[in-house]
């Protein structure tokens, strides 16, 4: 007696080959199809409204006082290239705050605050550009993490870029 499922067996064949072949190139198609009929809201055309904050950590009483009271025109450029980046659109500060270890076991970690010692953040809005993954200012990429430049007449500070908001200019017609 012969075994009916060596018998039944199927074999790939040139026409299967096709067939699976047609098959994936009709999903490449689909999906280059979605994703060229996405919104143009993505694309690199147009100006953008980048809104940014960079901080600054642990500054002495004095100088925080000075670059919060809005007396002095605050400018950012980039550390790194020394780019303009935009200029301070509002400016807040609060105690600096460090994390130590309790004075009596030294394993309980507790925050603690620094006298005459305060974080600054300062808020940039700026127009910039979109190329399809990076949000740029006058070609500098503008990311969370990068050190930036503070400056005014008498002051001159680095501090830590965080990106807030992202929208796009309304193009007029």
């Amino acid at each position: 007696m012969q075994n009916t499922s060596q018998n039944n067996r199927h074999r790939l064949n040139v026409l299967d080959i096709l067939l699976i072949l047609l098959a994936v190139a009709l999903v490449a198609g689909l999906v280059y199809l979605i994703i060229i009929s996405l919104p143009n809201d993505m694309s690199s055309k147009g100006e953008w409204d980048i809104n940014y904050s960079v901080v600054v950590e642990s500054l002495p009483a004095d100088i925080s006082a000075q670059l919060h009271d809005g007396n002095e025109r605050i400018t950012v450029y980039d550390y790194e290239t020394g780019v303009f980046l935009g200029i301070i659109q509002s400016a807040s500060s609060k105690n600096h705050k460090l994390i130590g270890y309790d004075s009596v076991n030294g394993n309980t970690p507790v925050i603690n605050t620094v006298p005459d010692s305060y974080d600054l953040t300062v808020t940039v809005q700026a127009t910039g550009t979109y190329n399809g993954s990076e949000y740029a200012i006058n070609g500098i990429t503008i990311v969370s993490g990068r050190t930036l430049i503070l400056k005014t007449n008498t002051v001159y500070l680095e501090g830590i870029c965080t990106l807030n908001t992202v929208t796009q200019k309304q193009q007029s017609n």
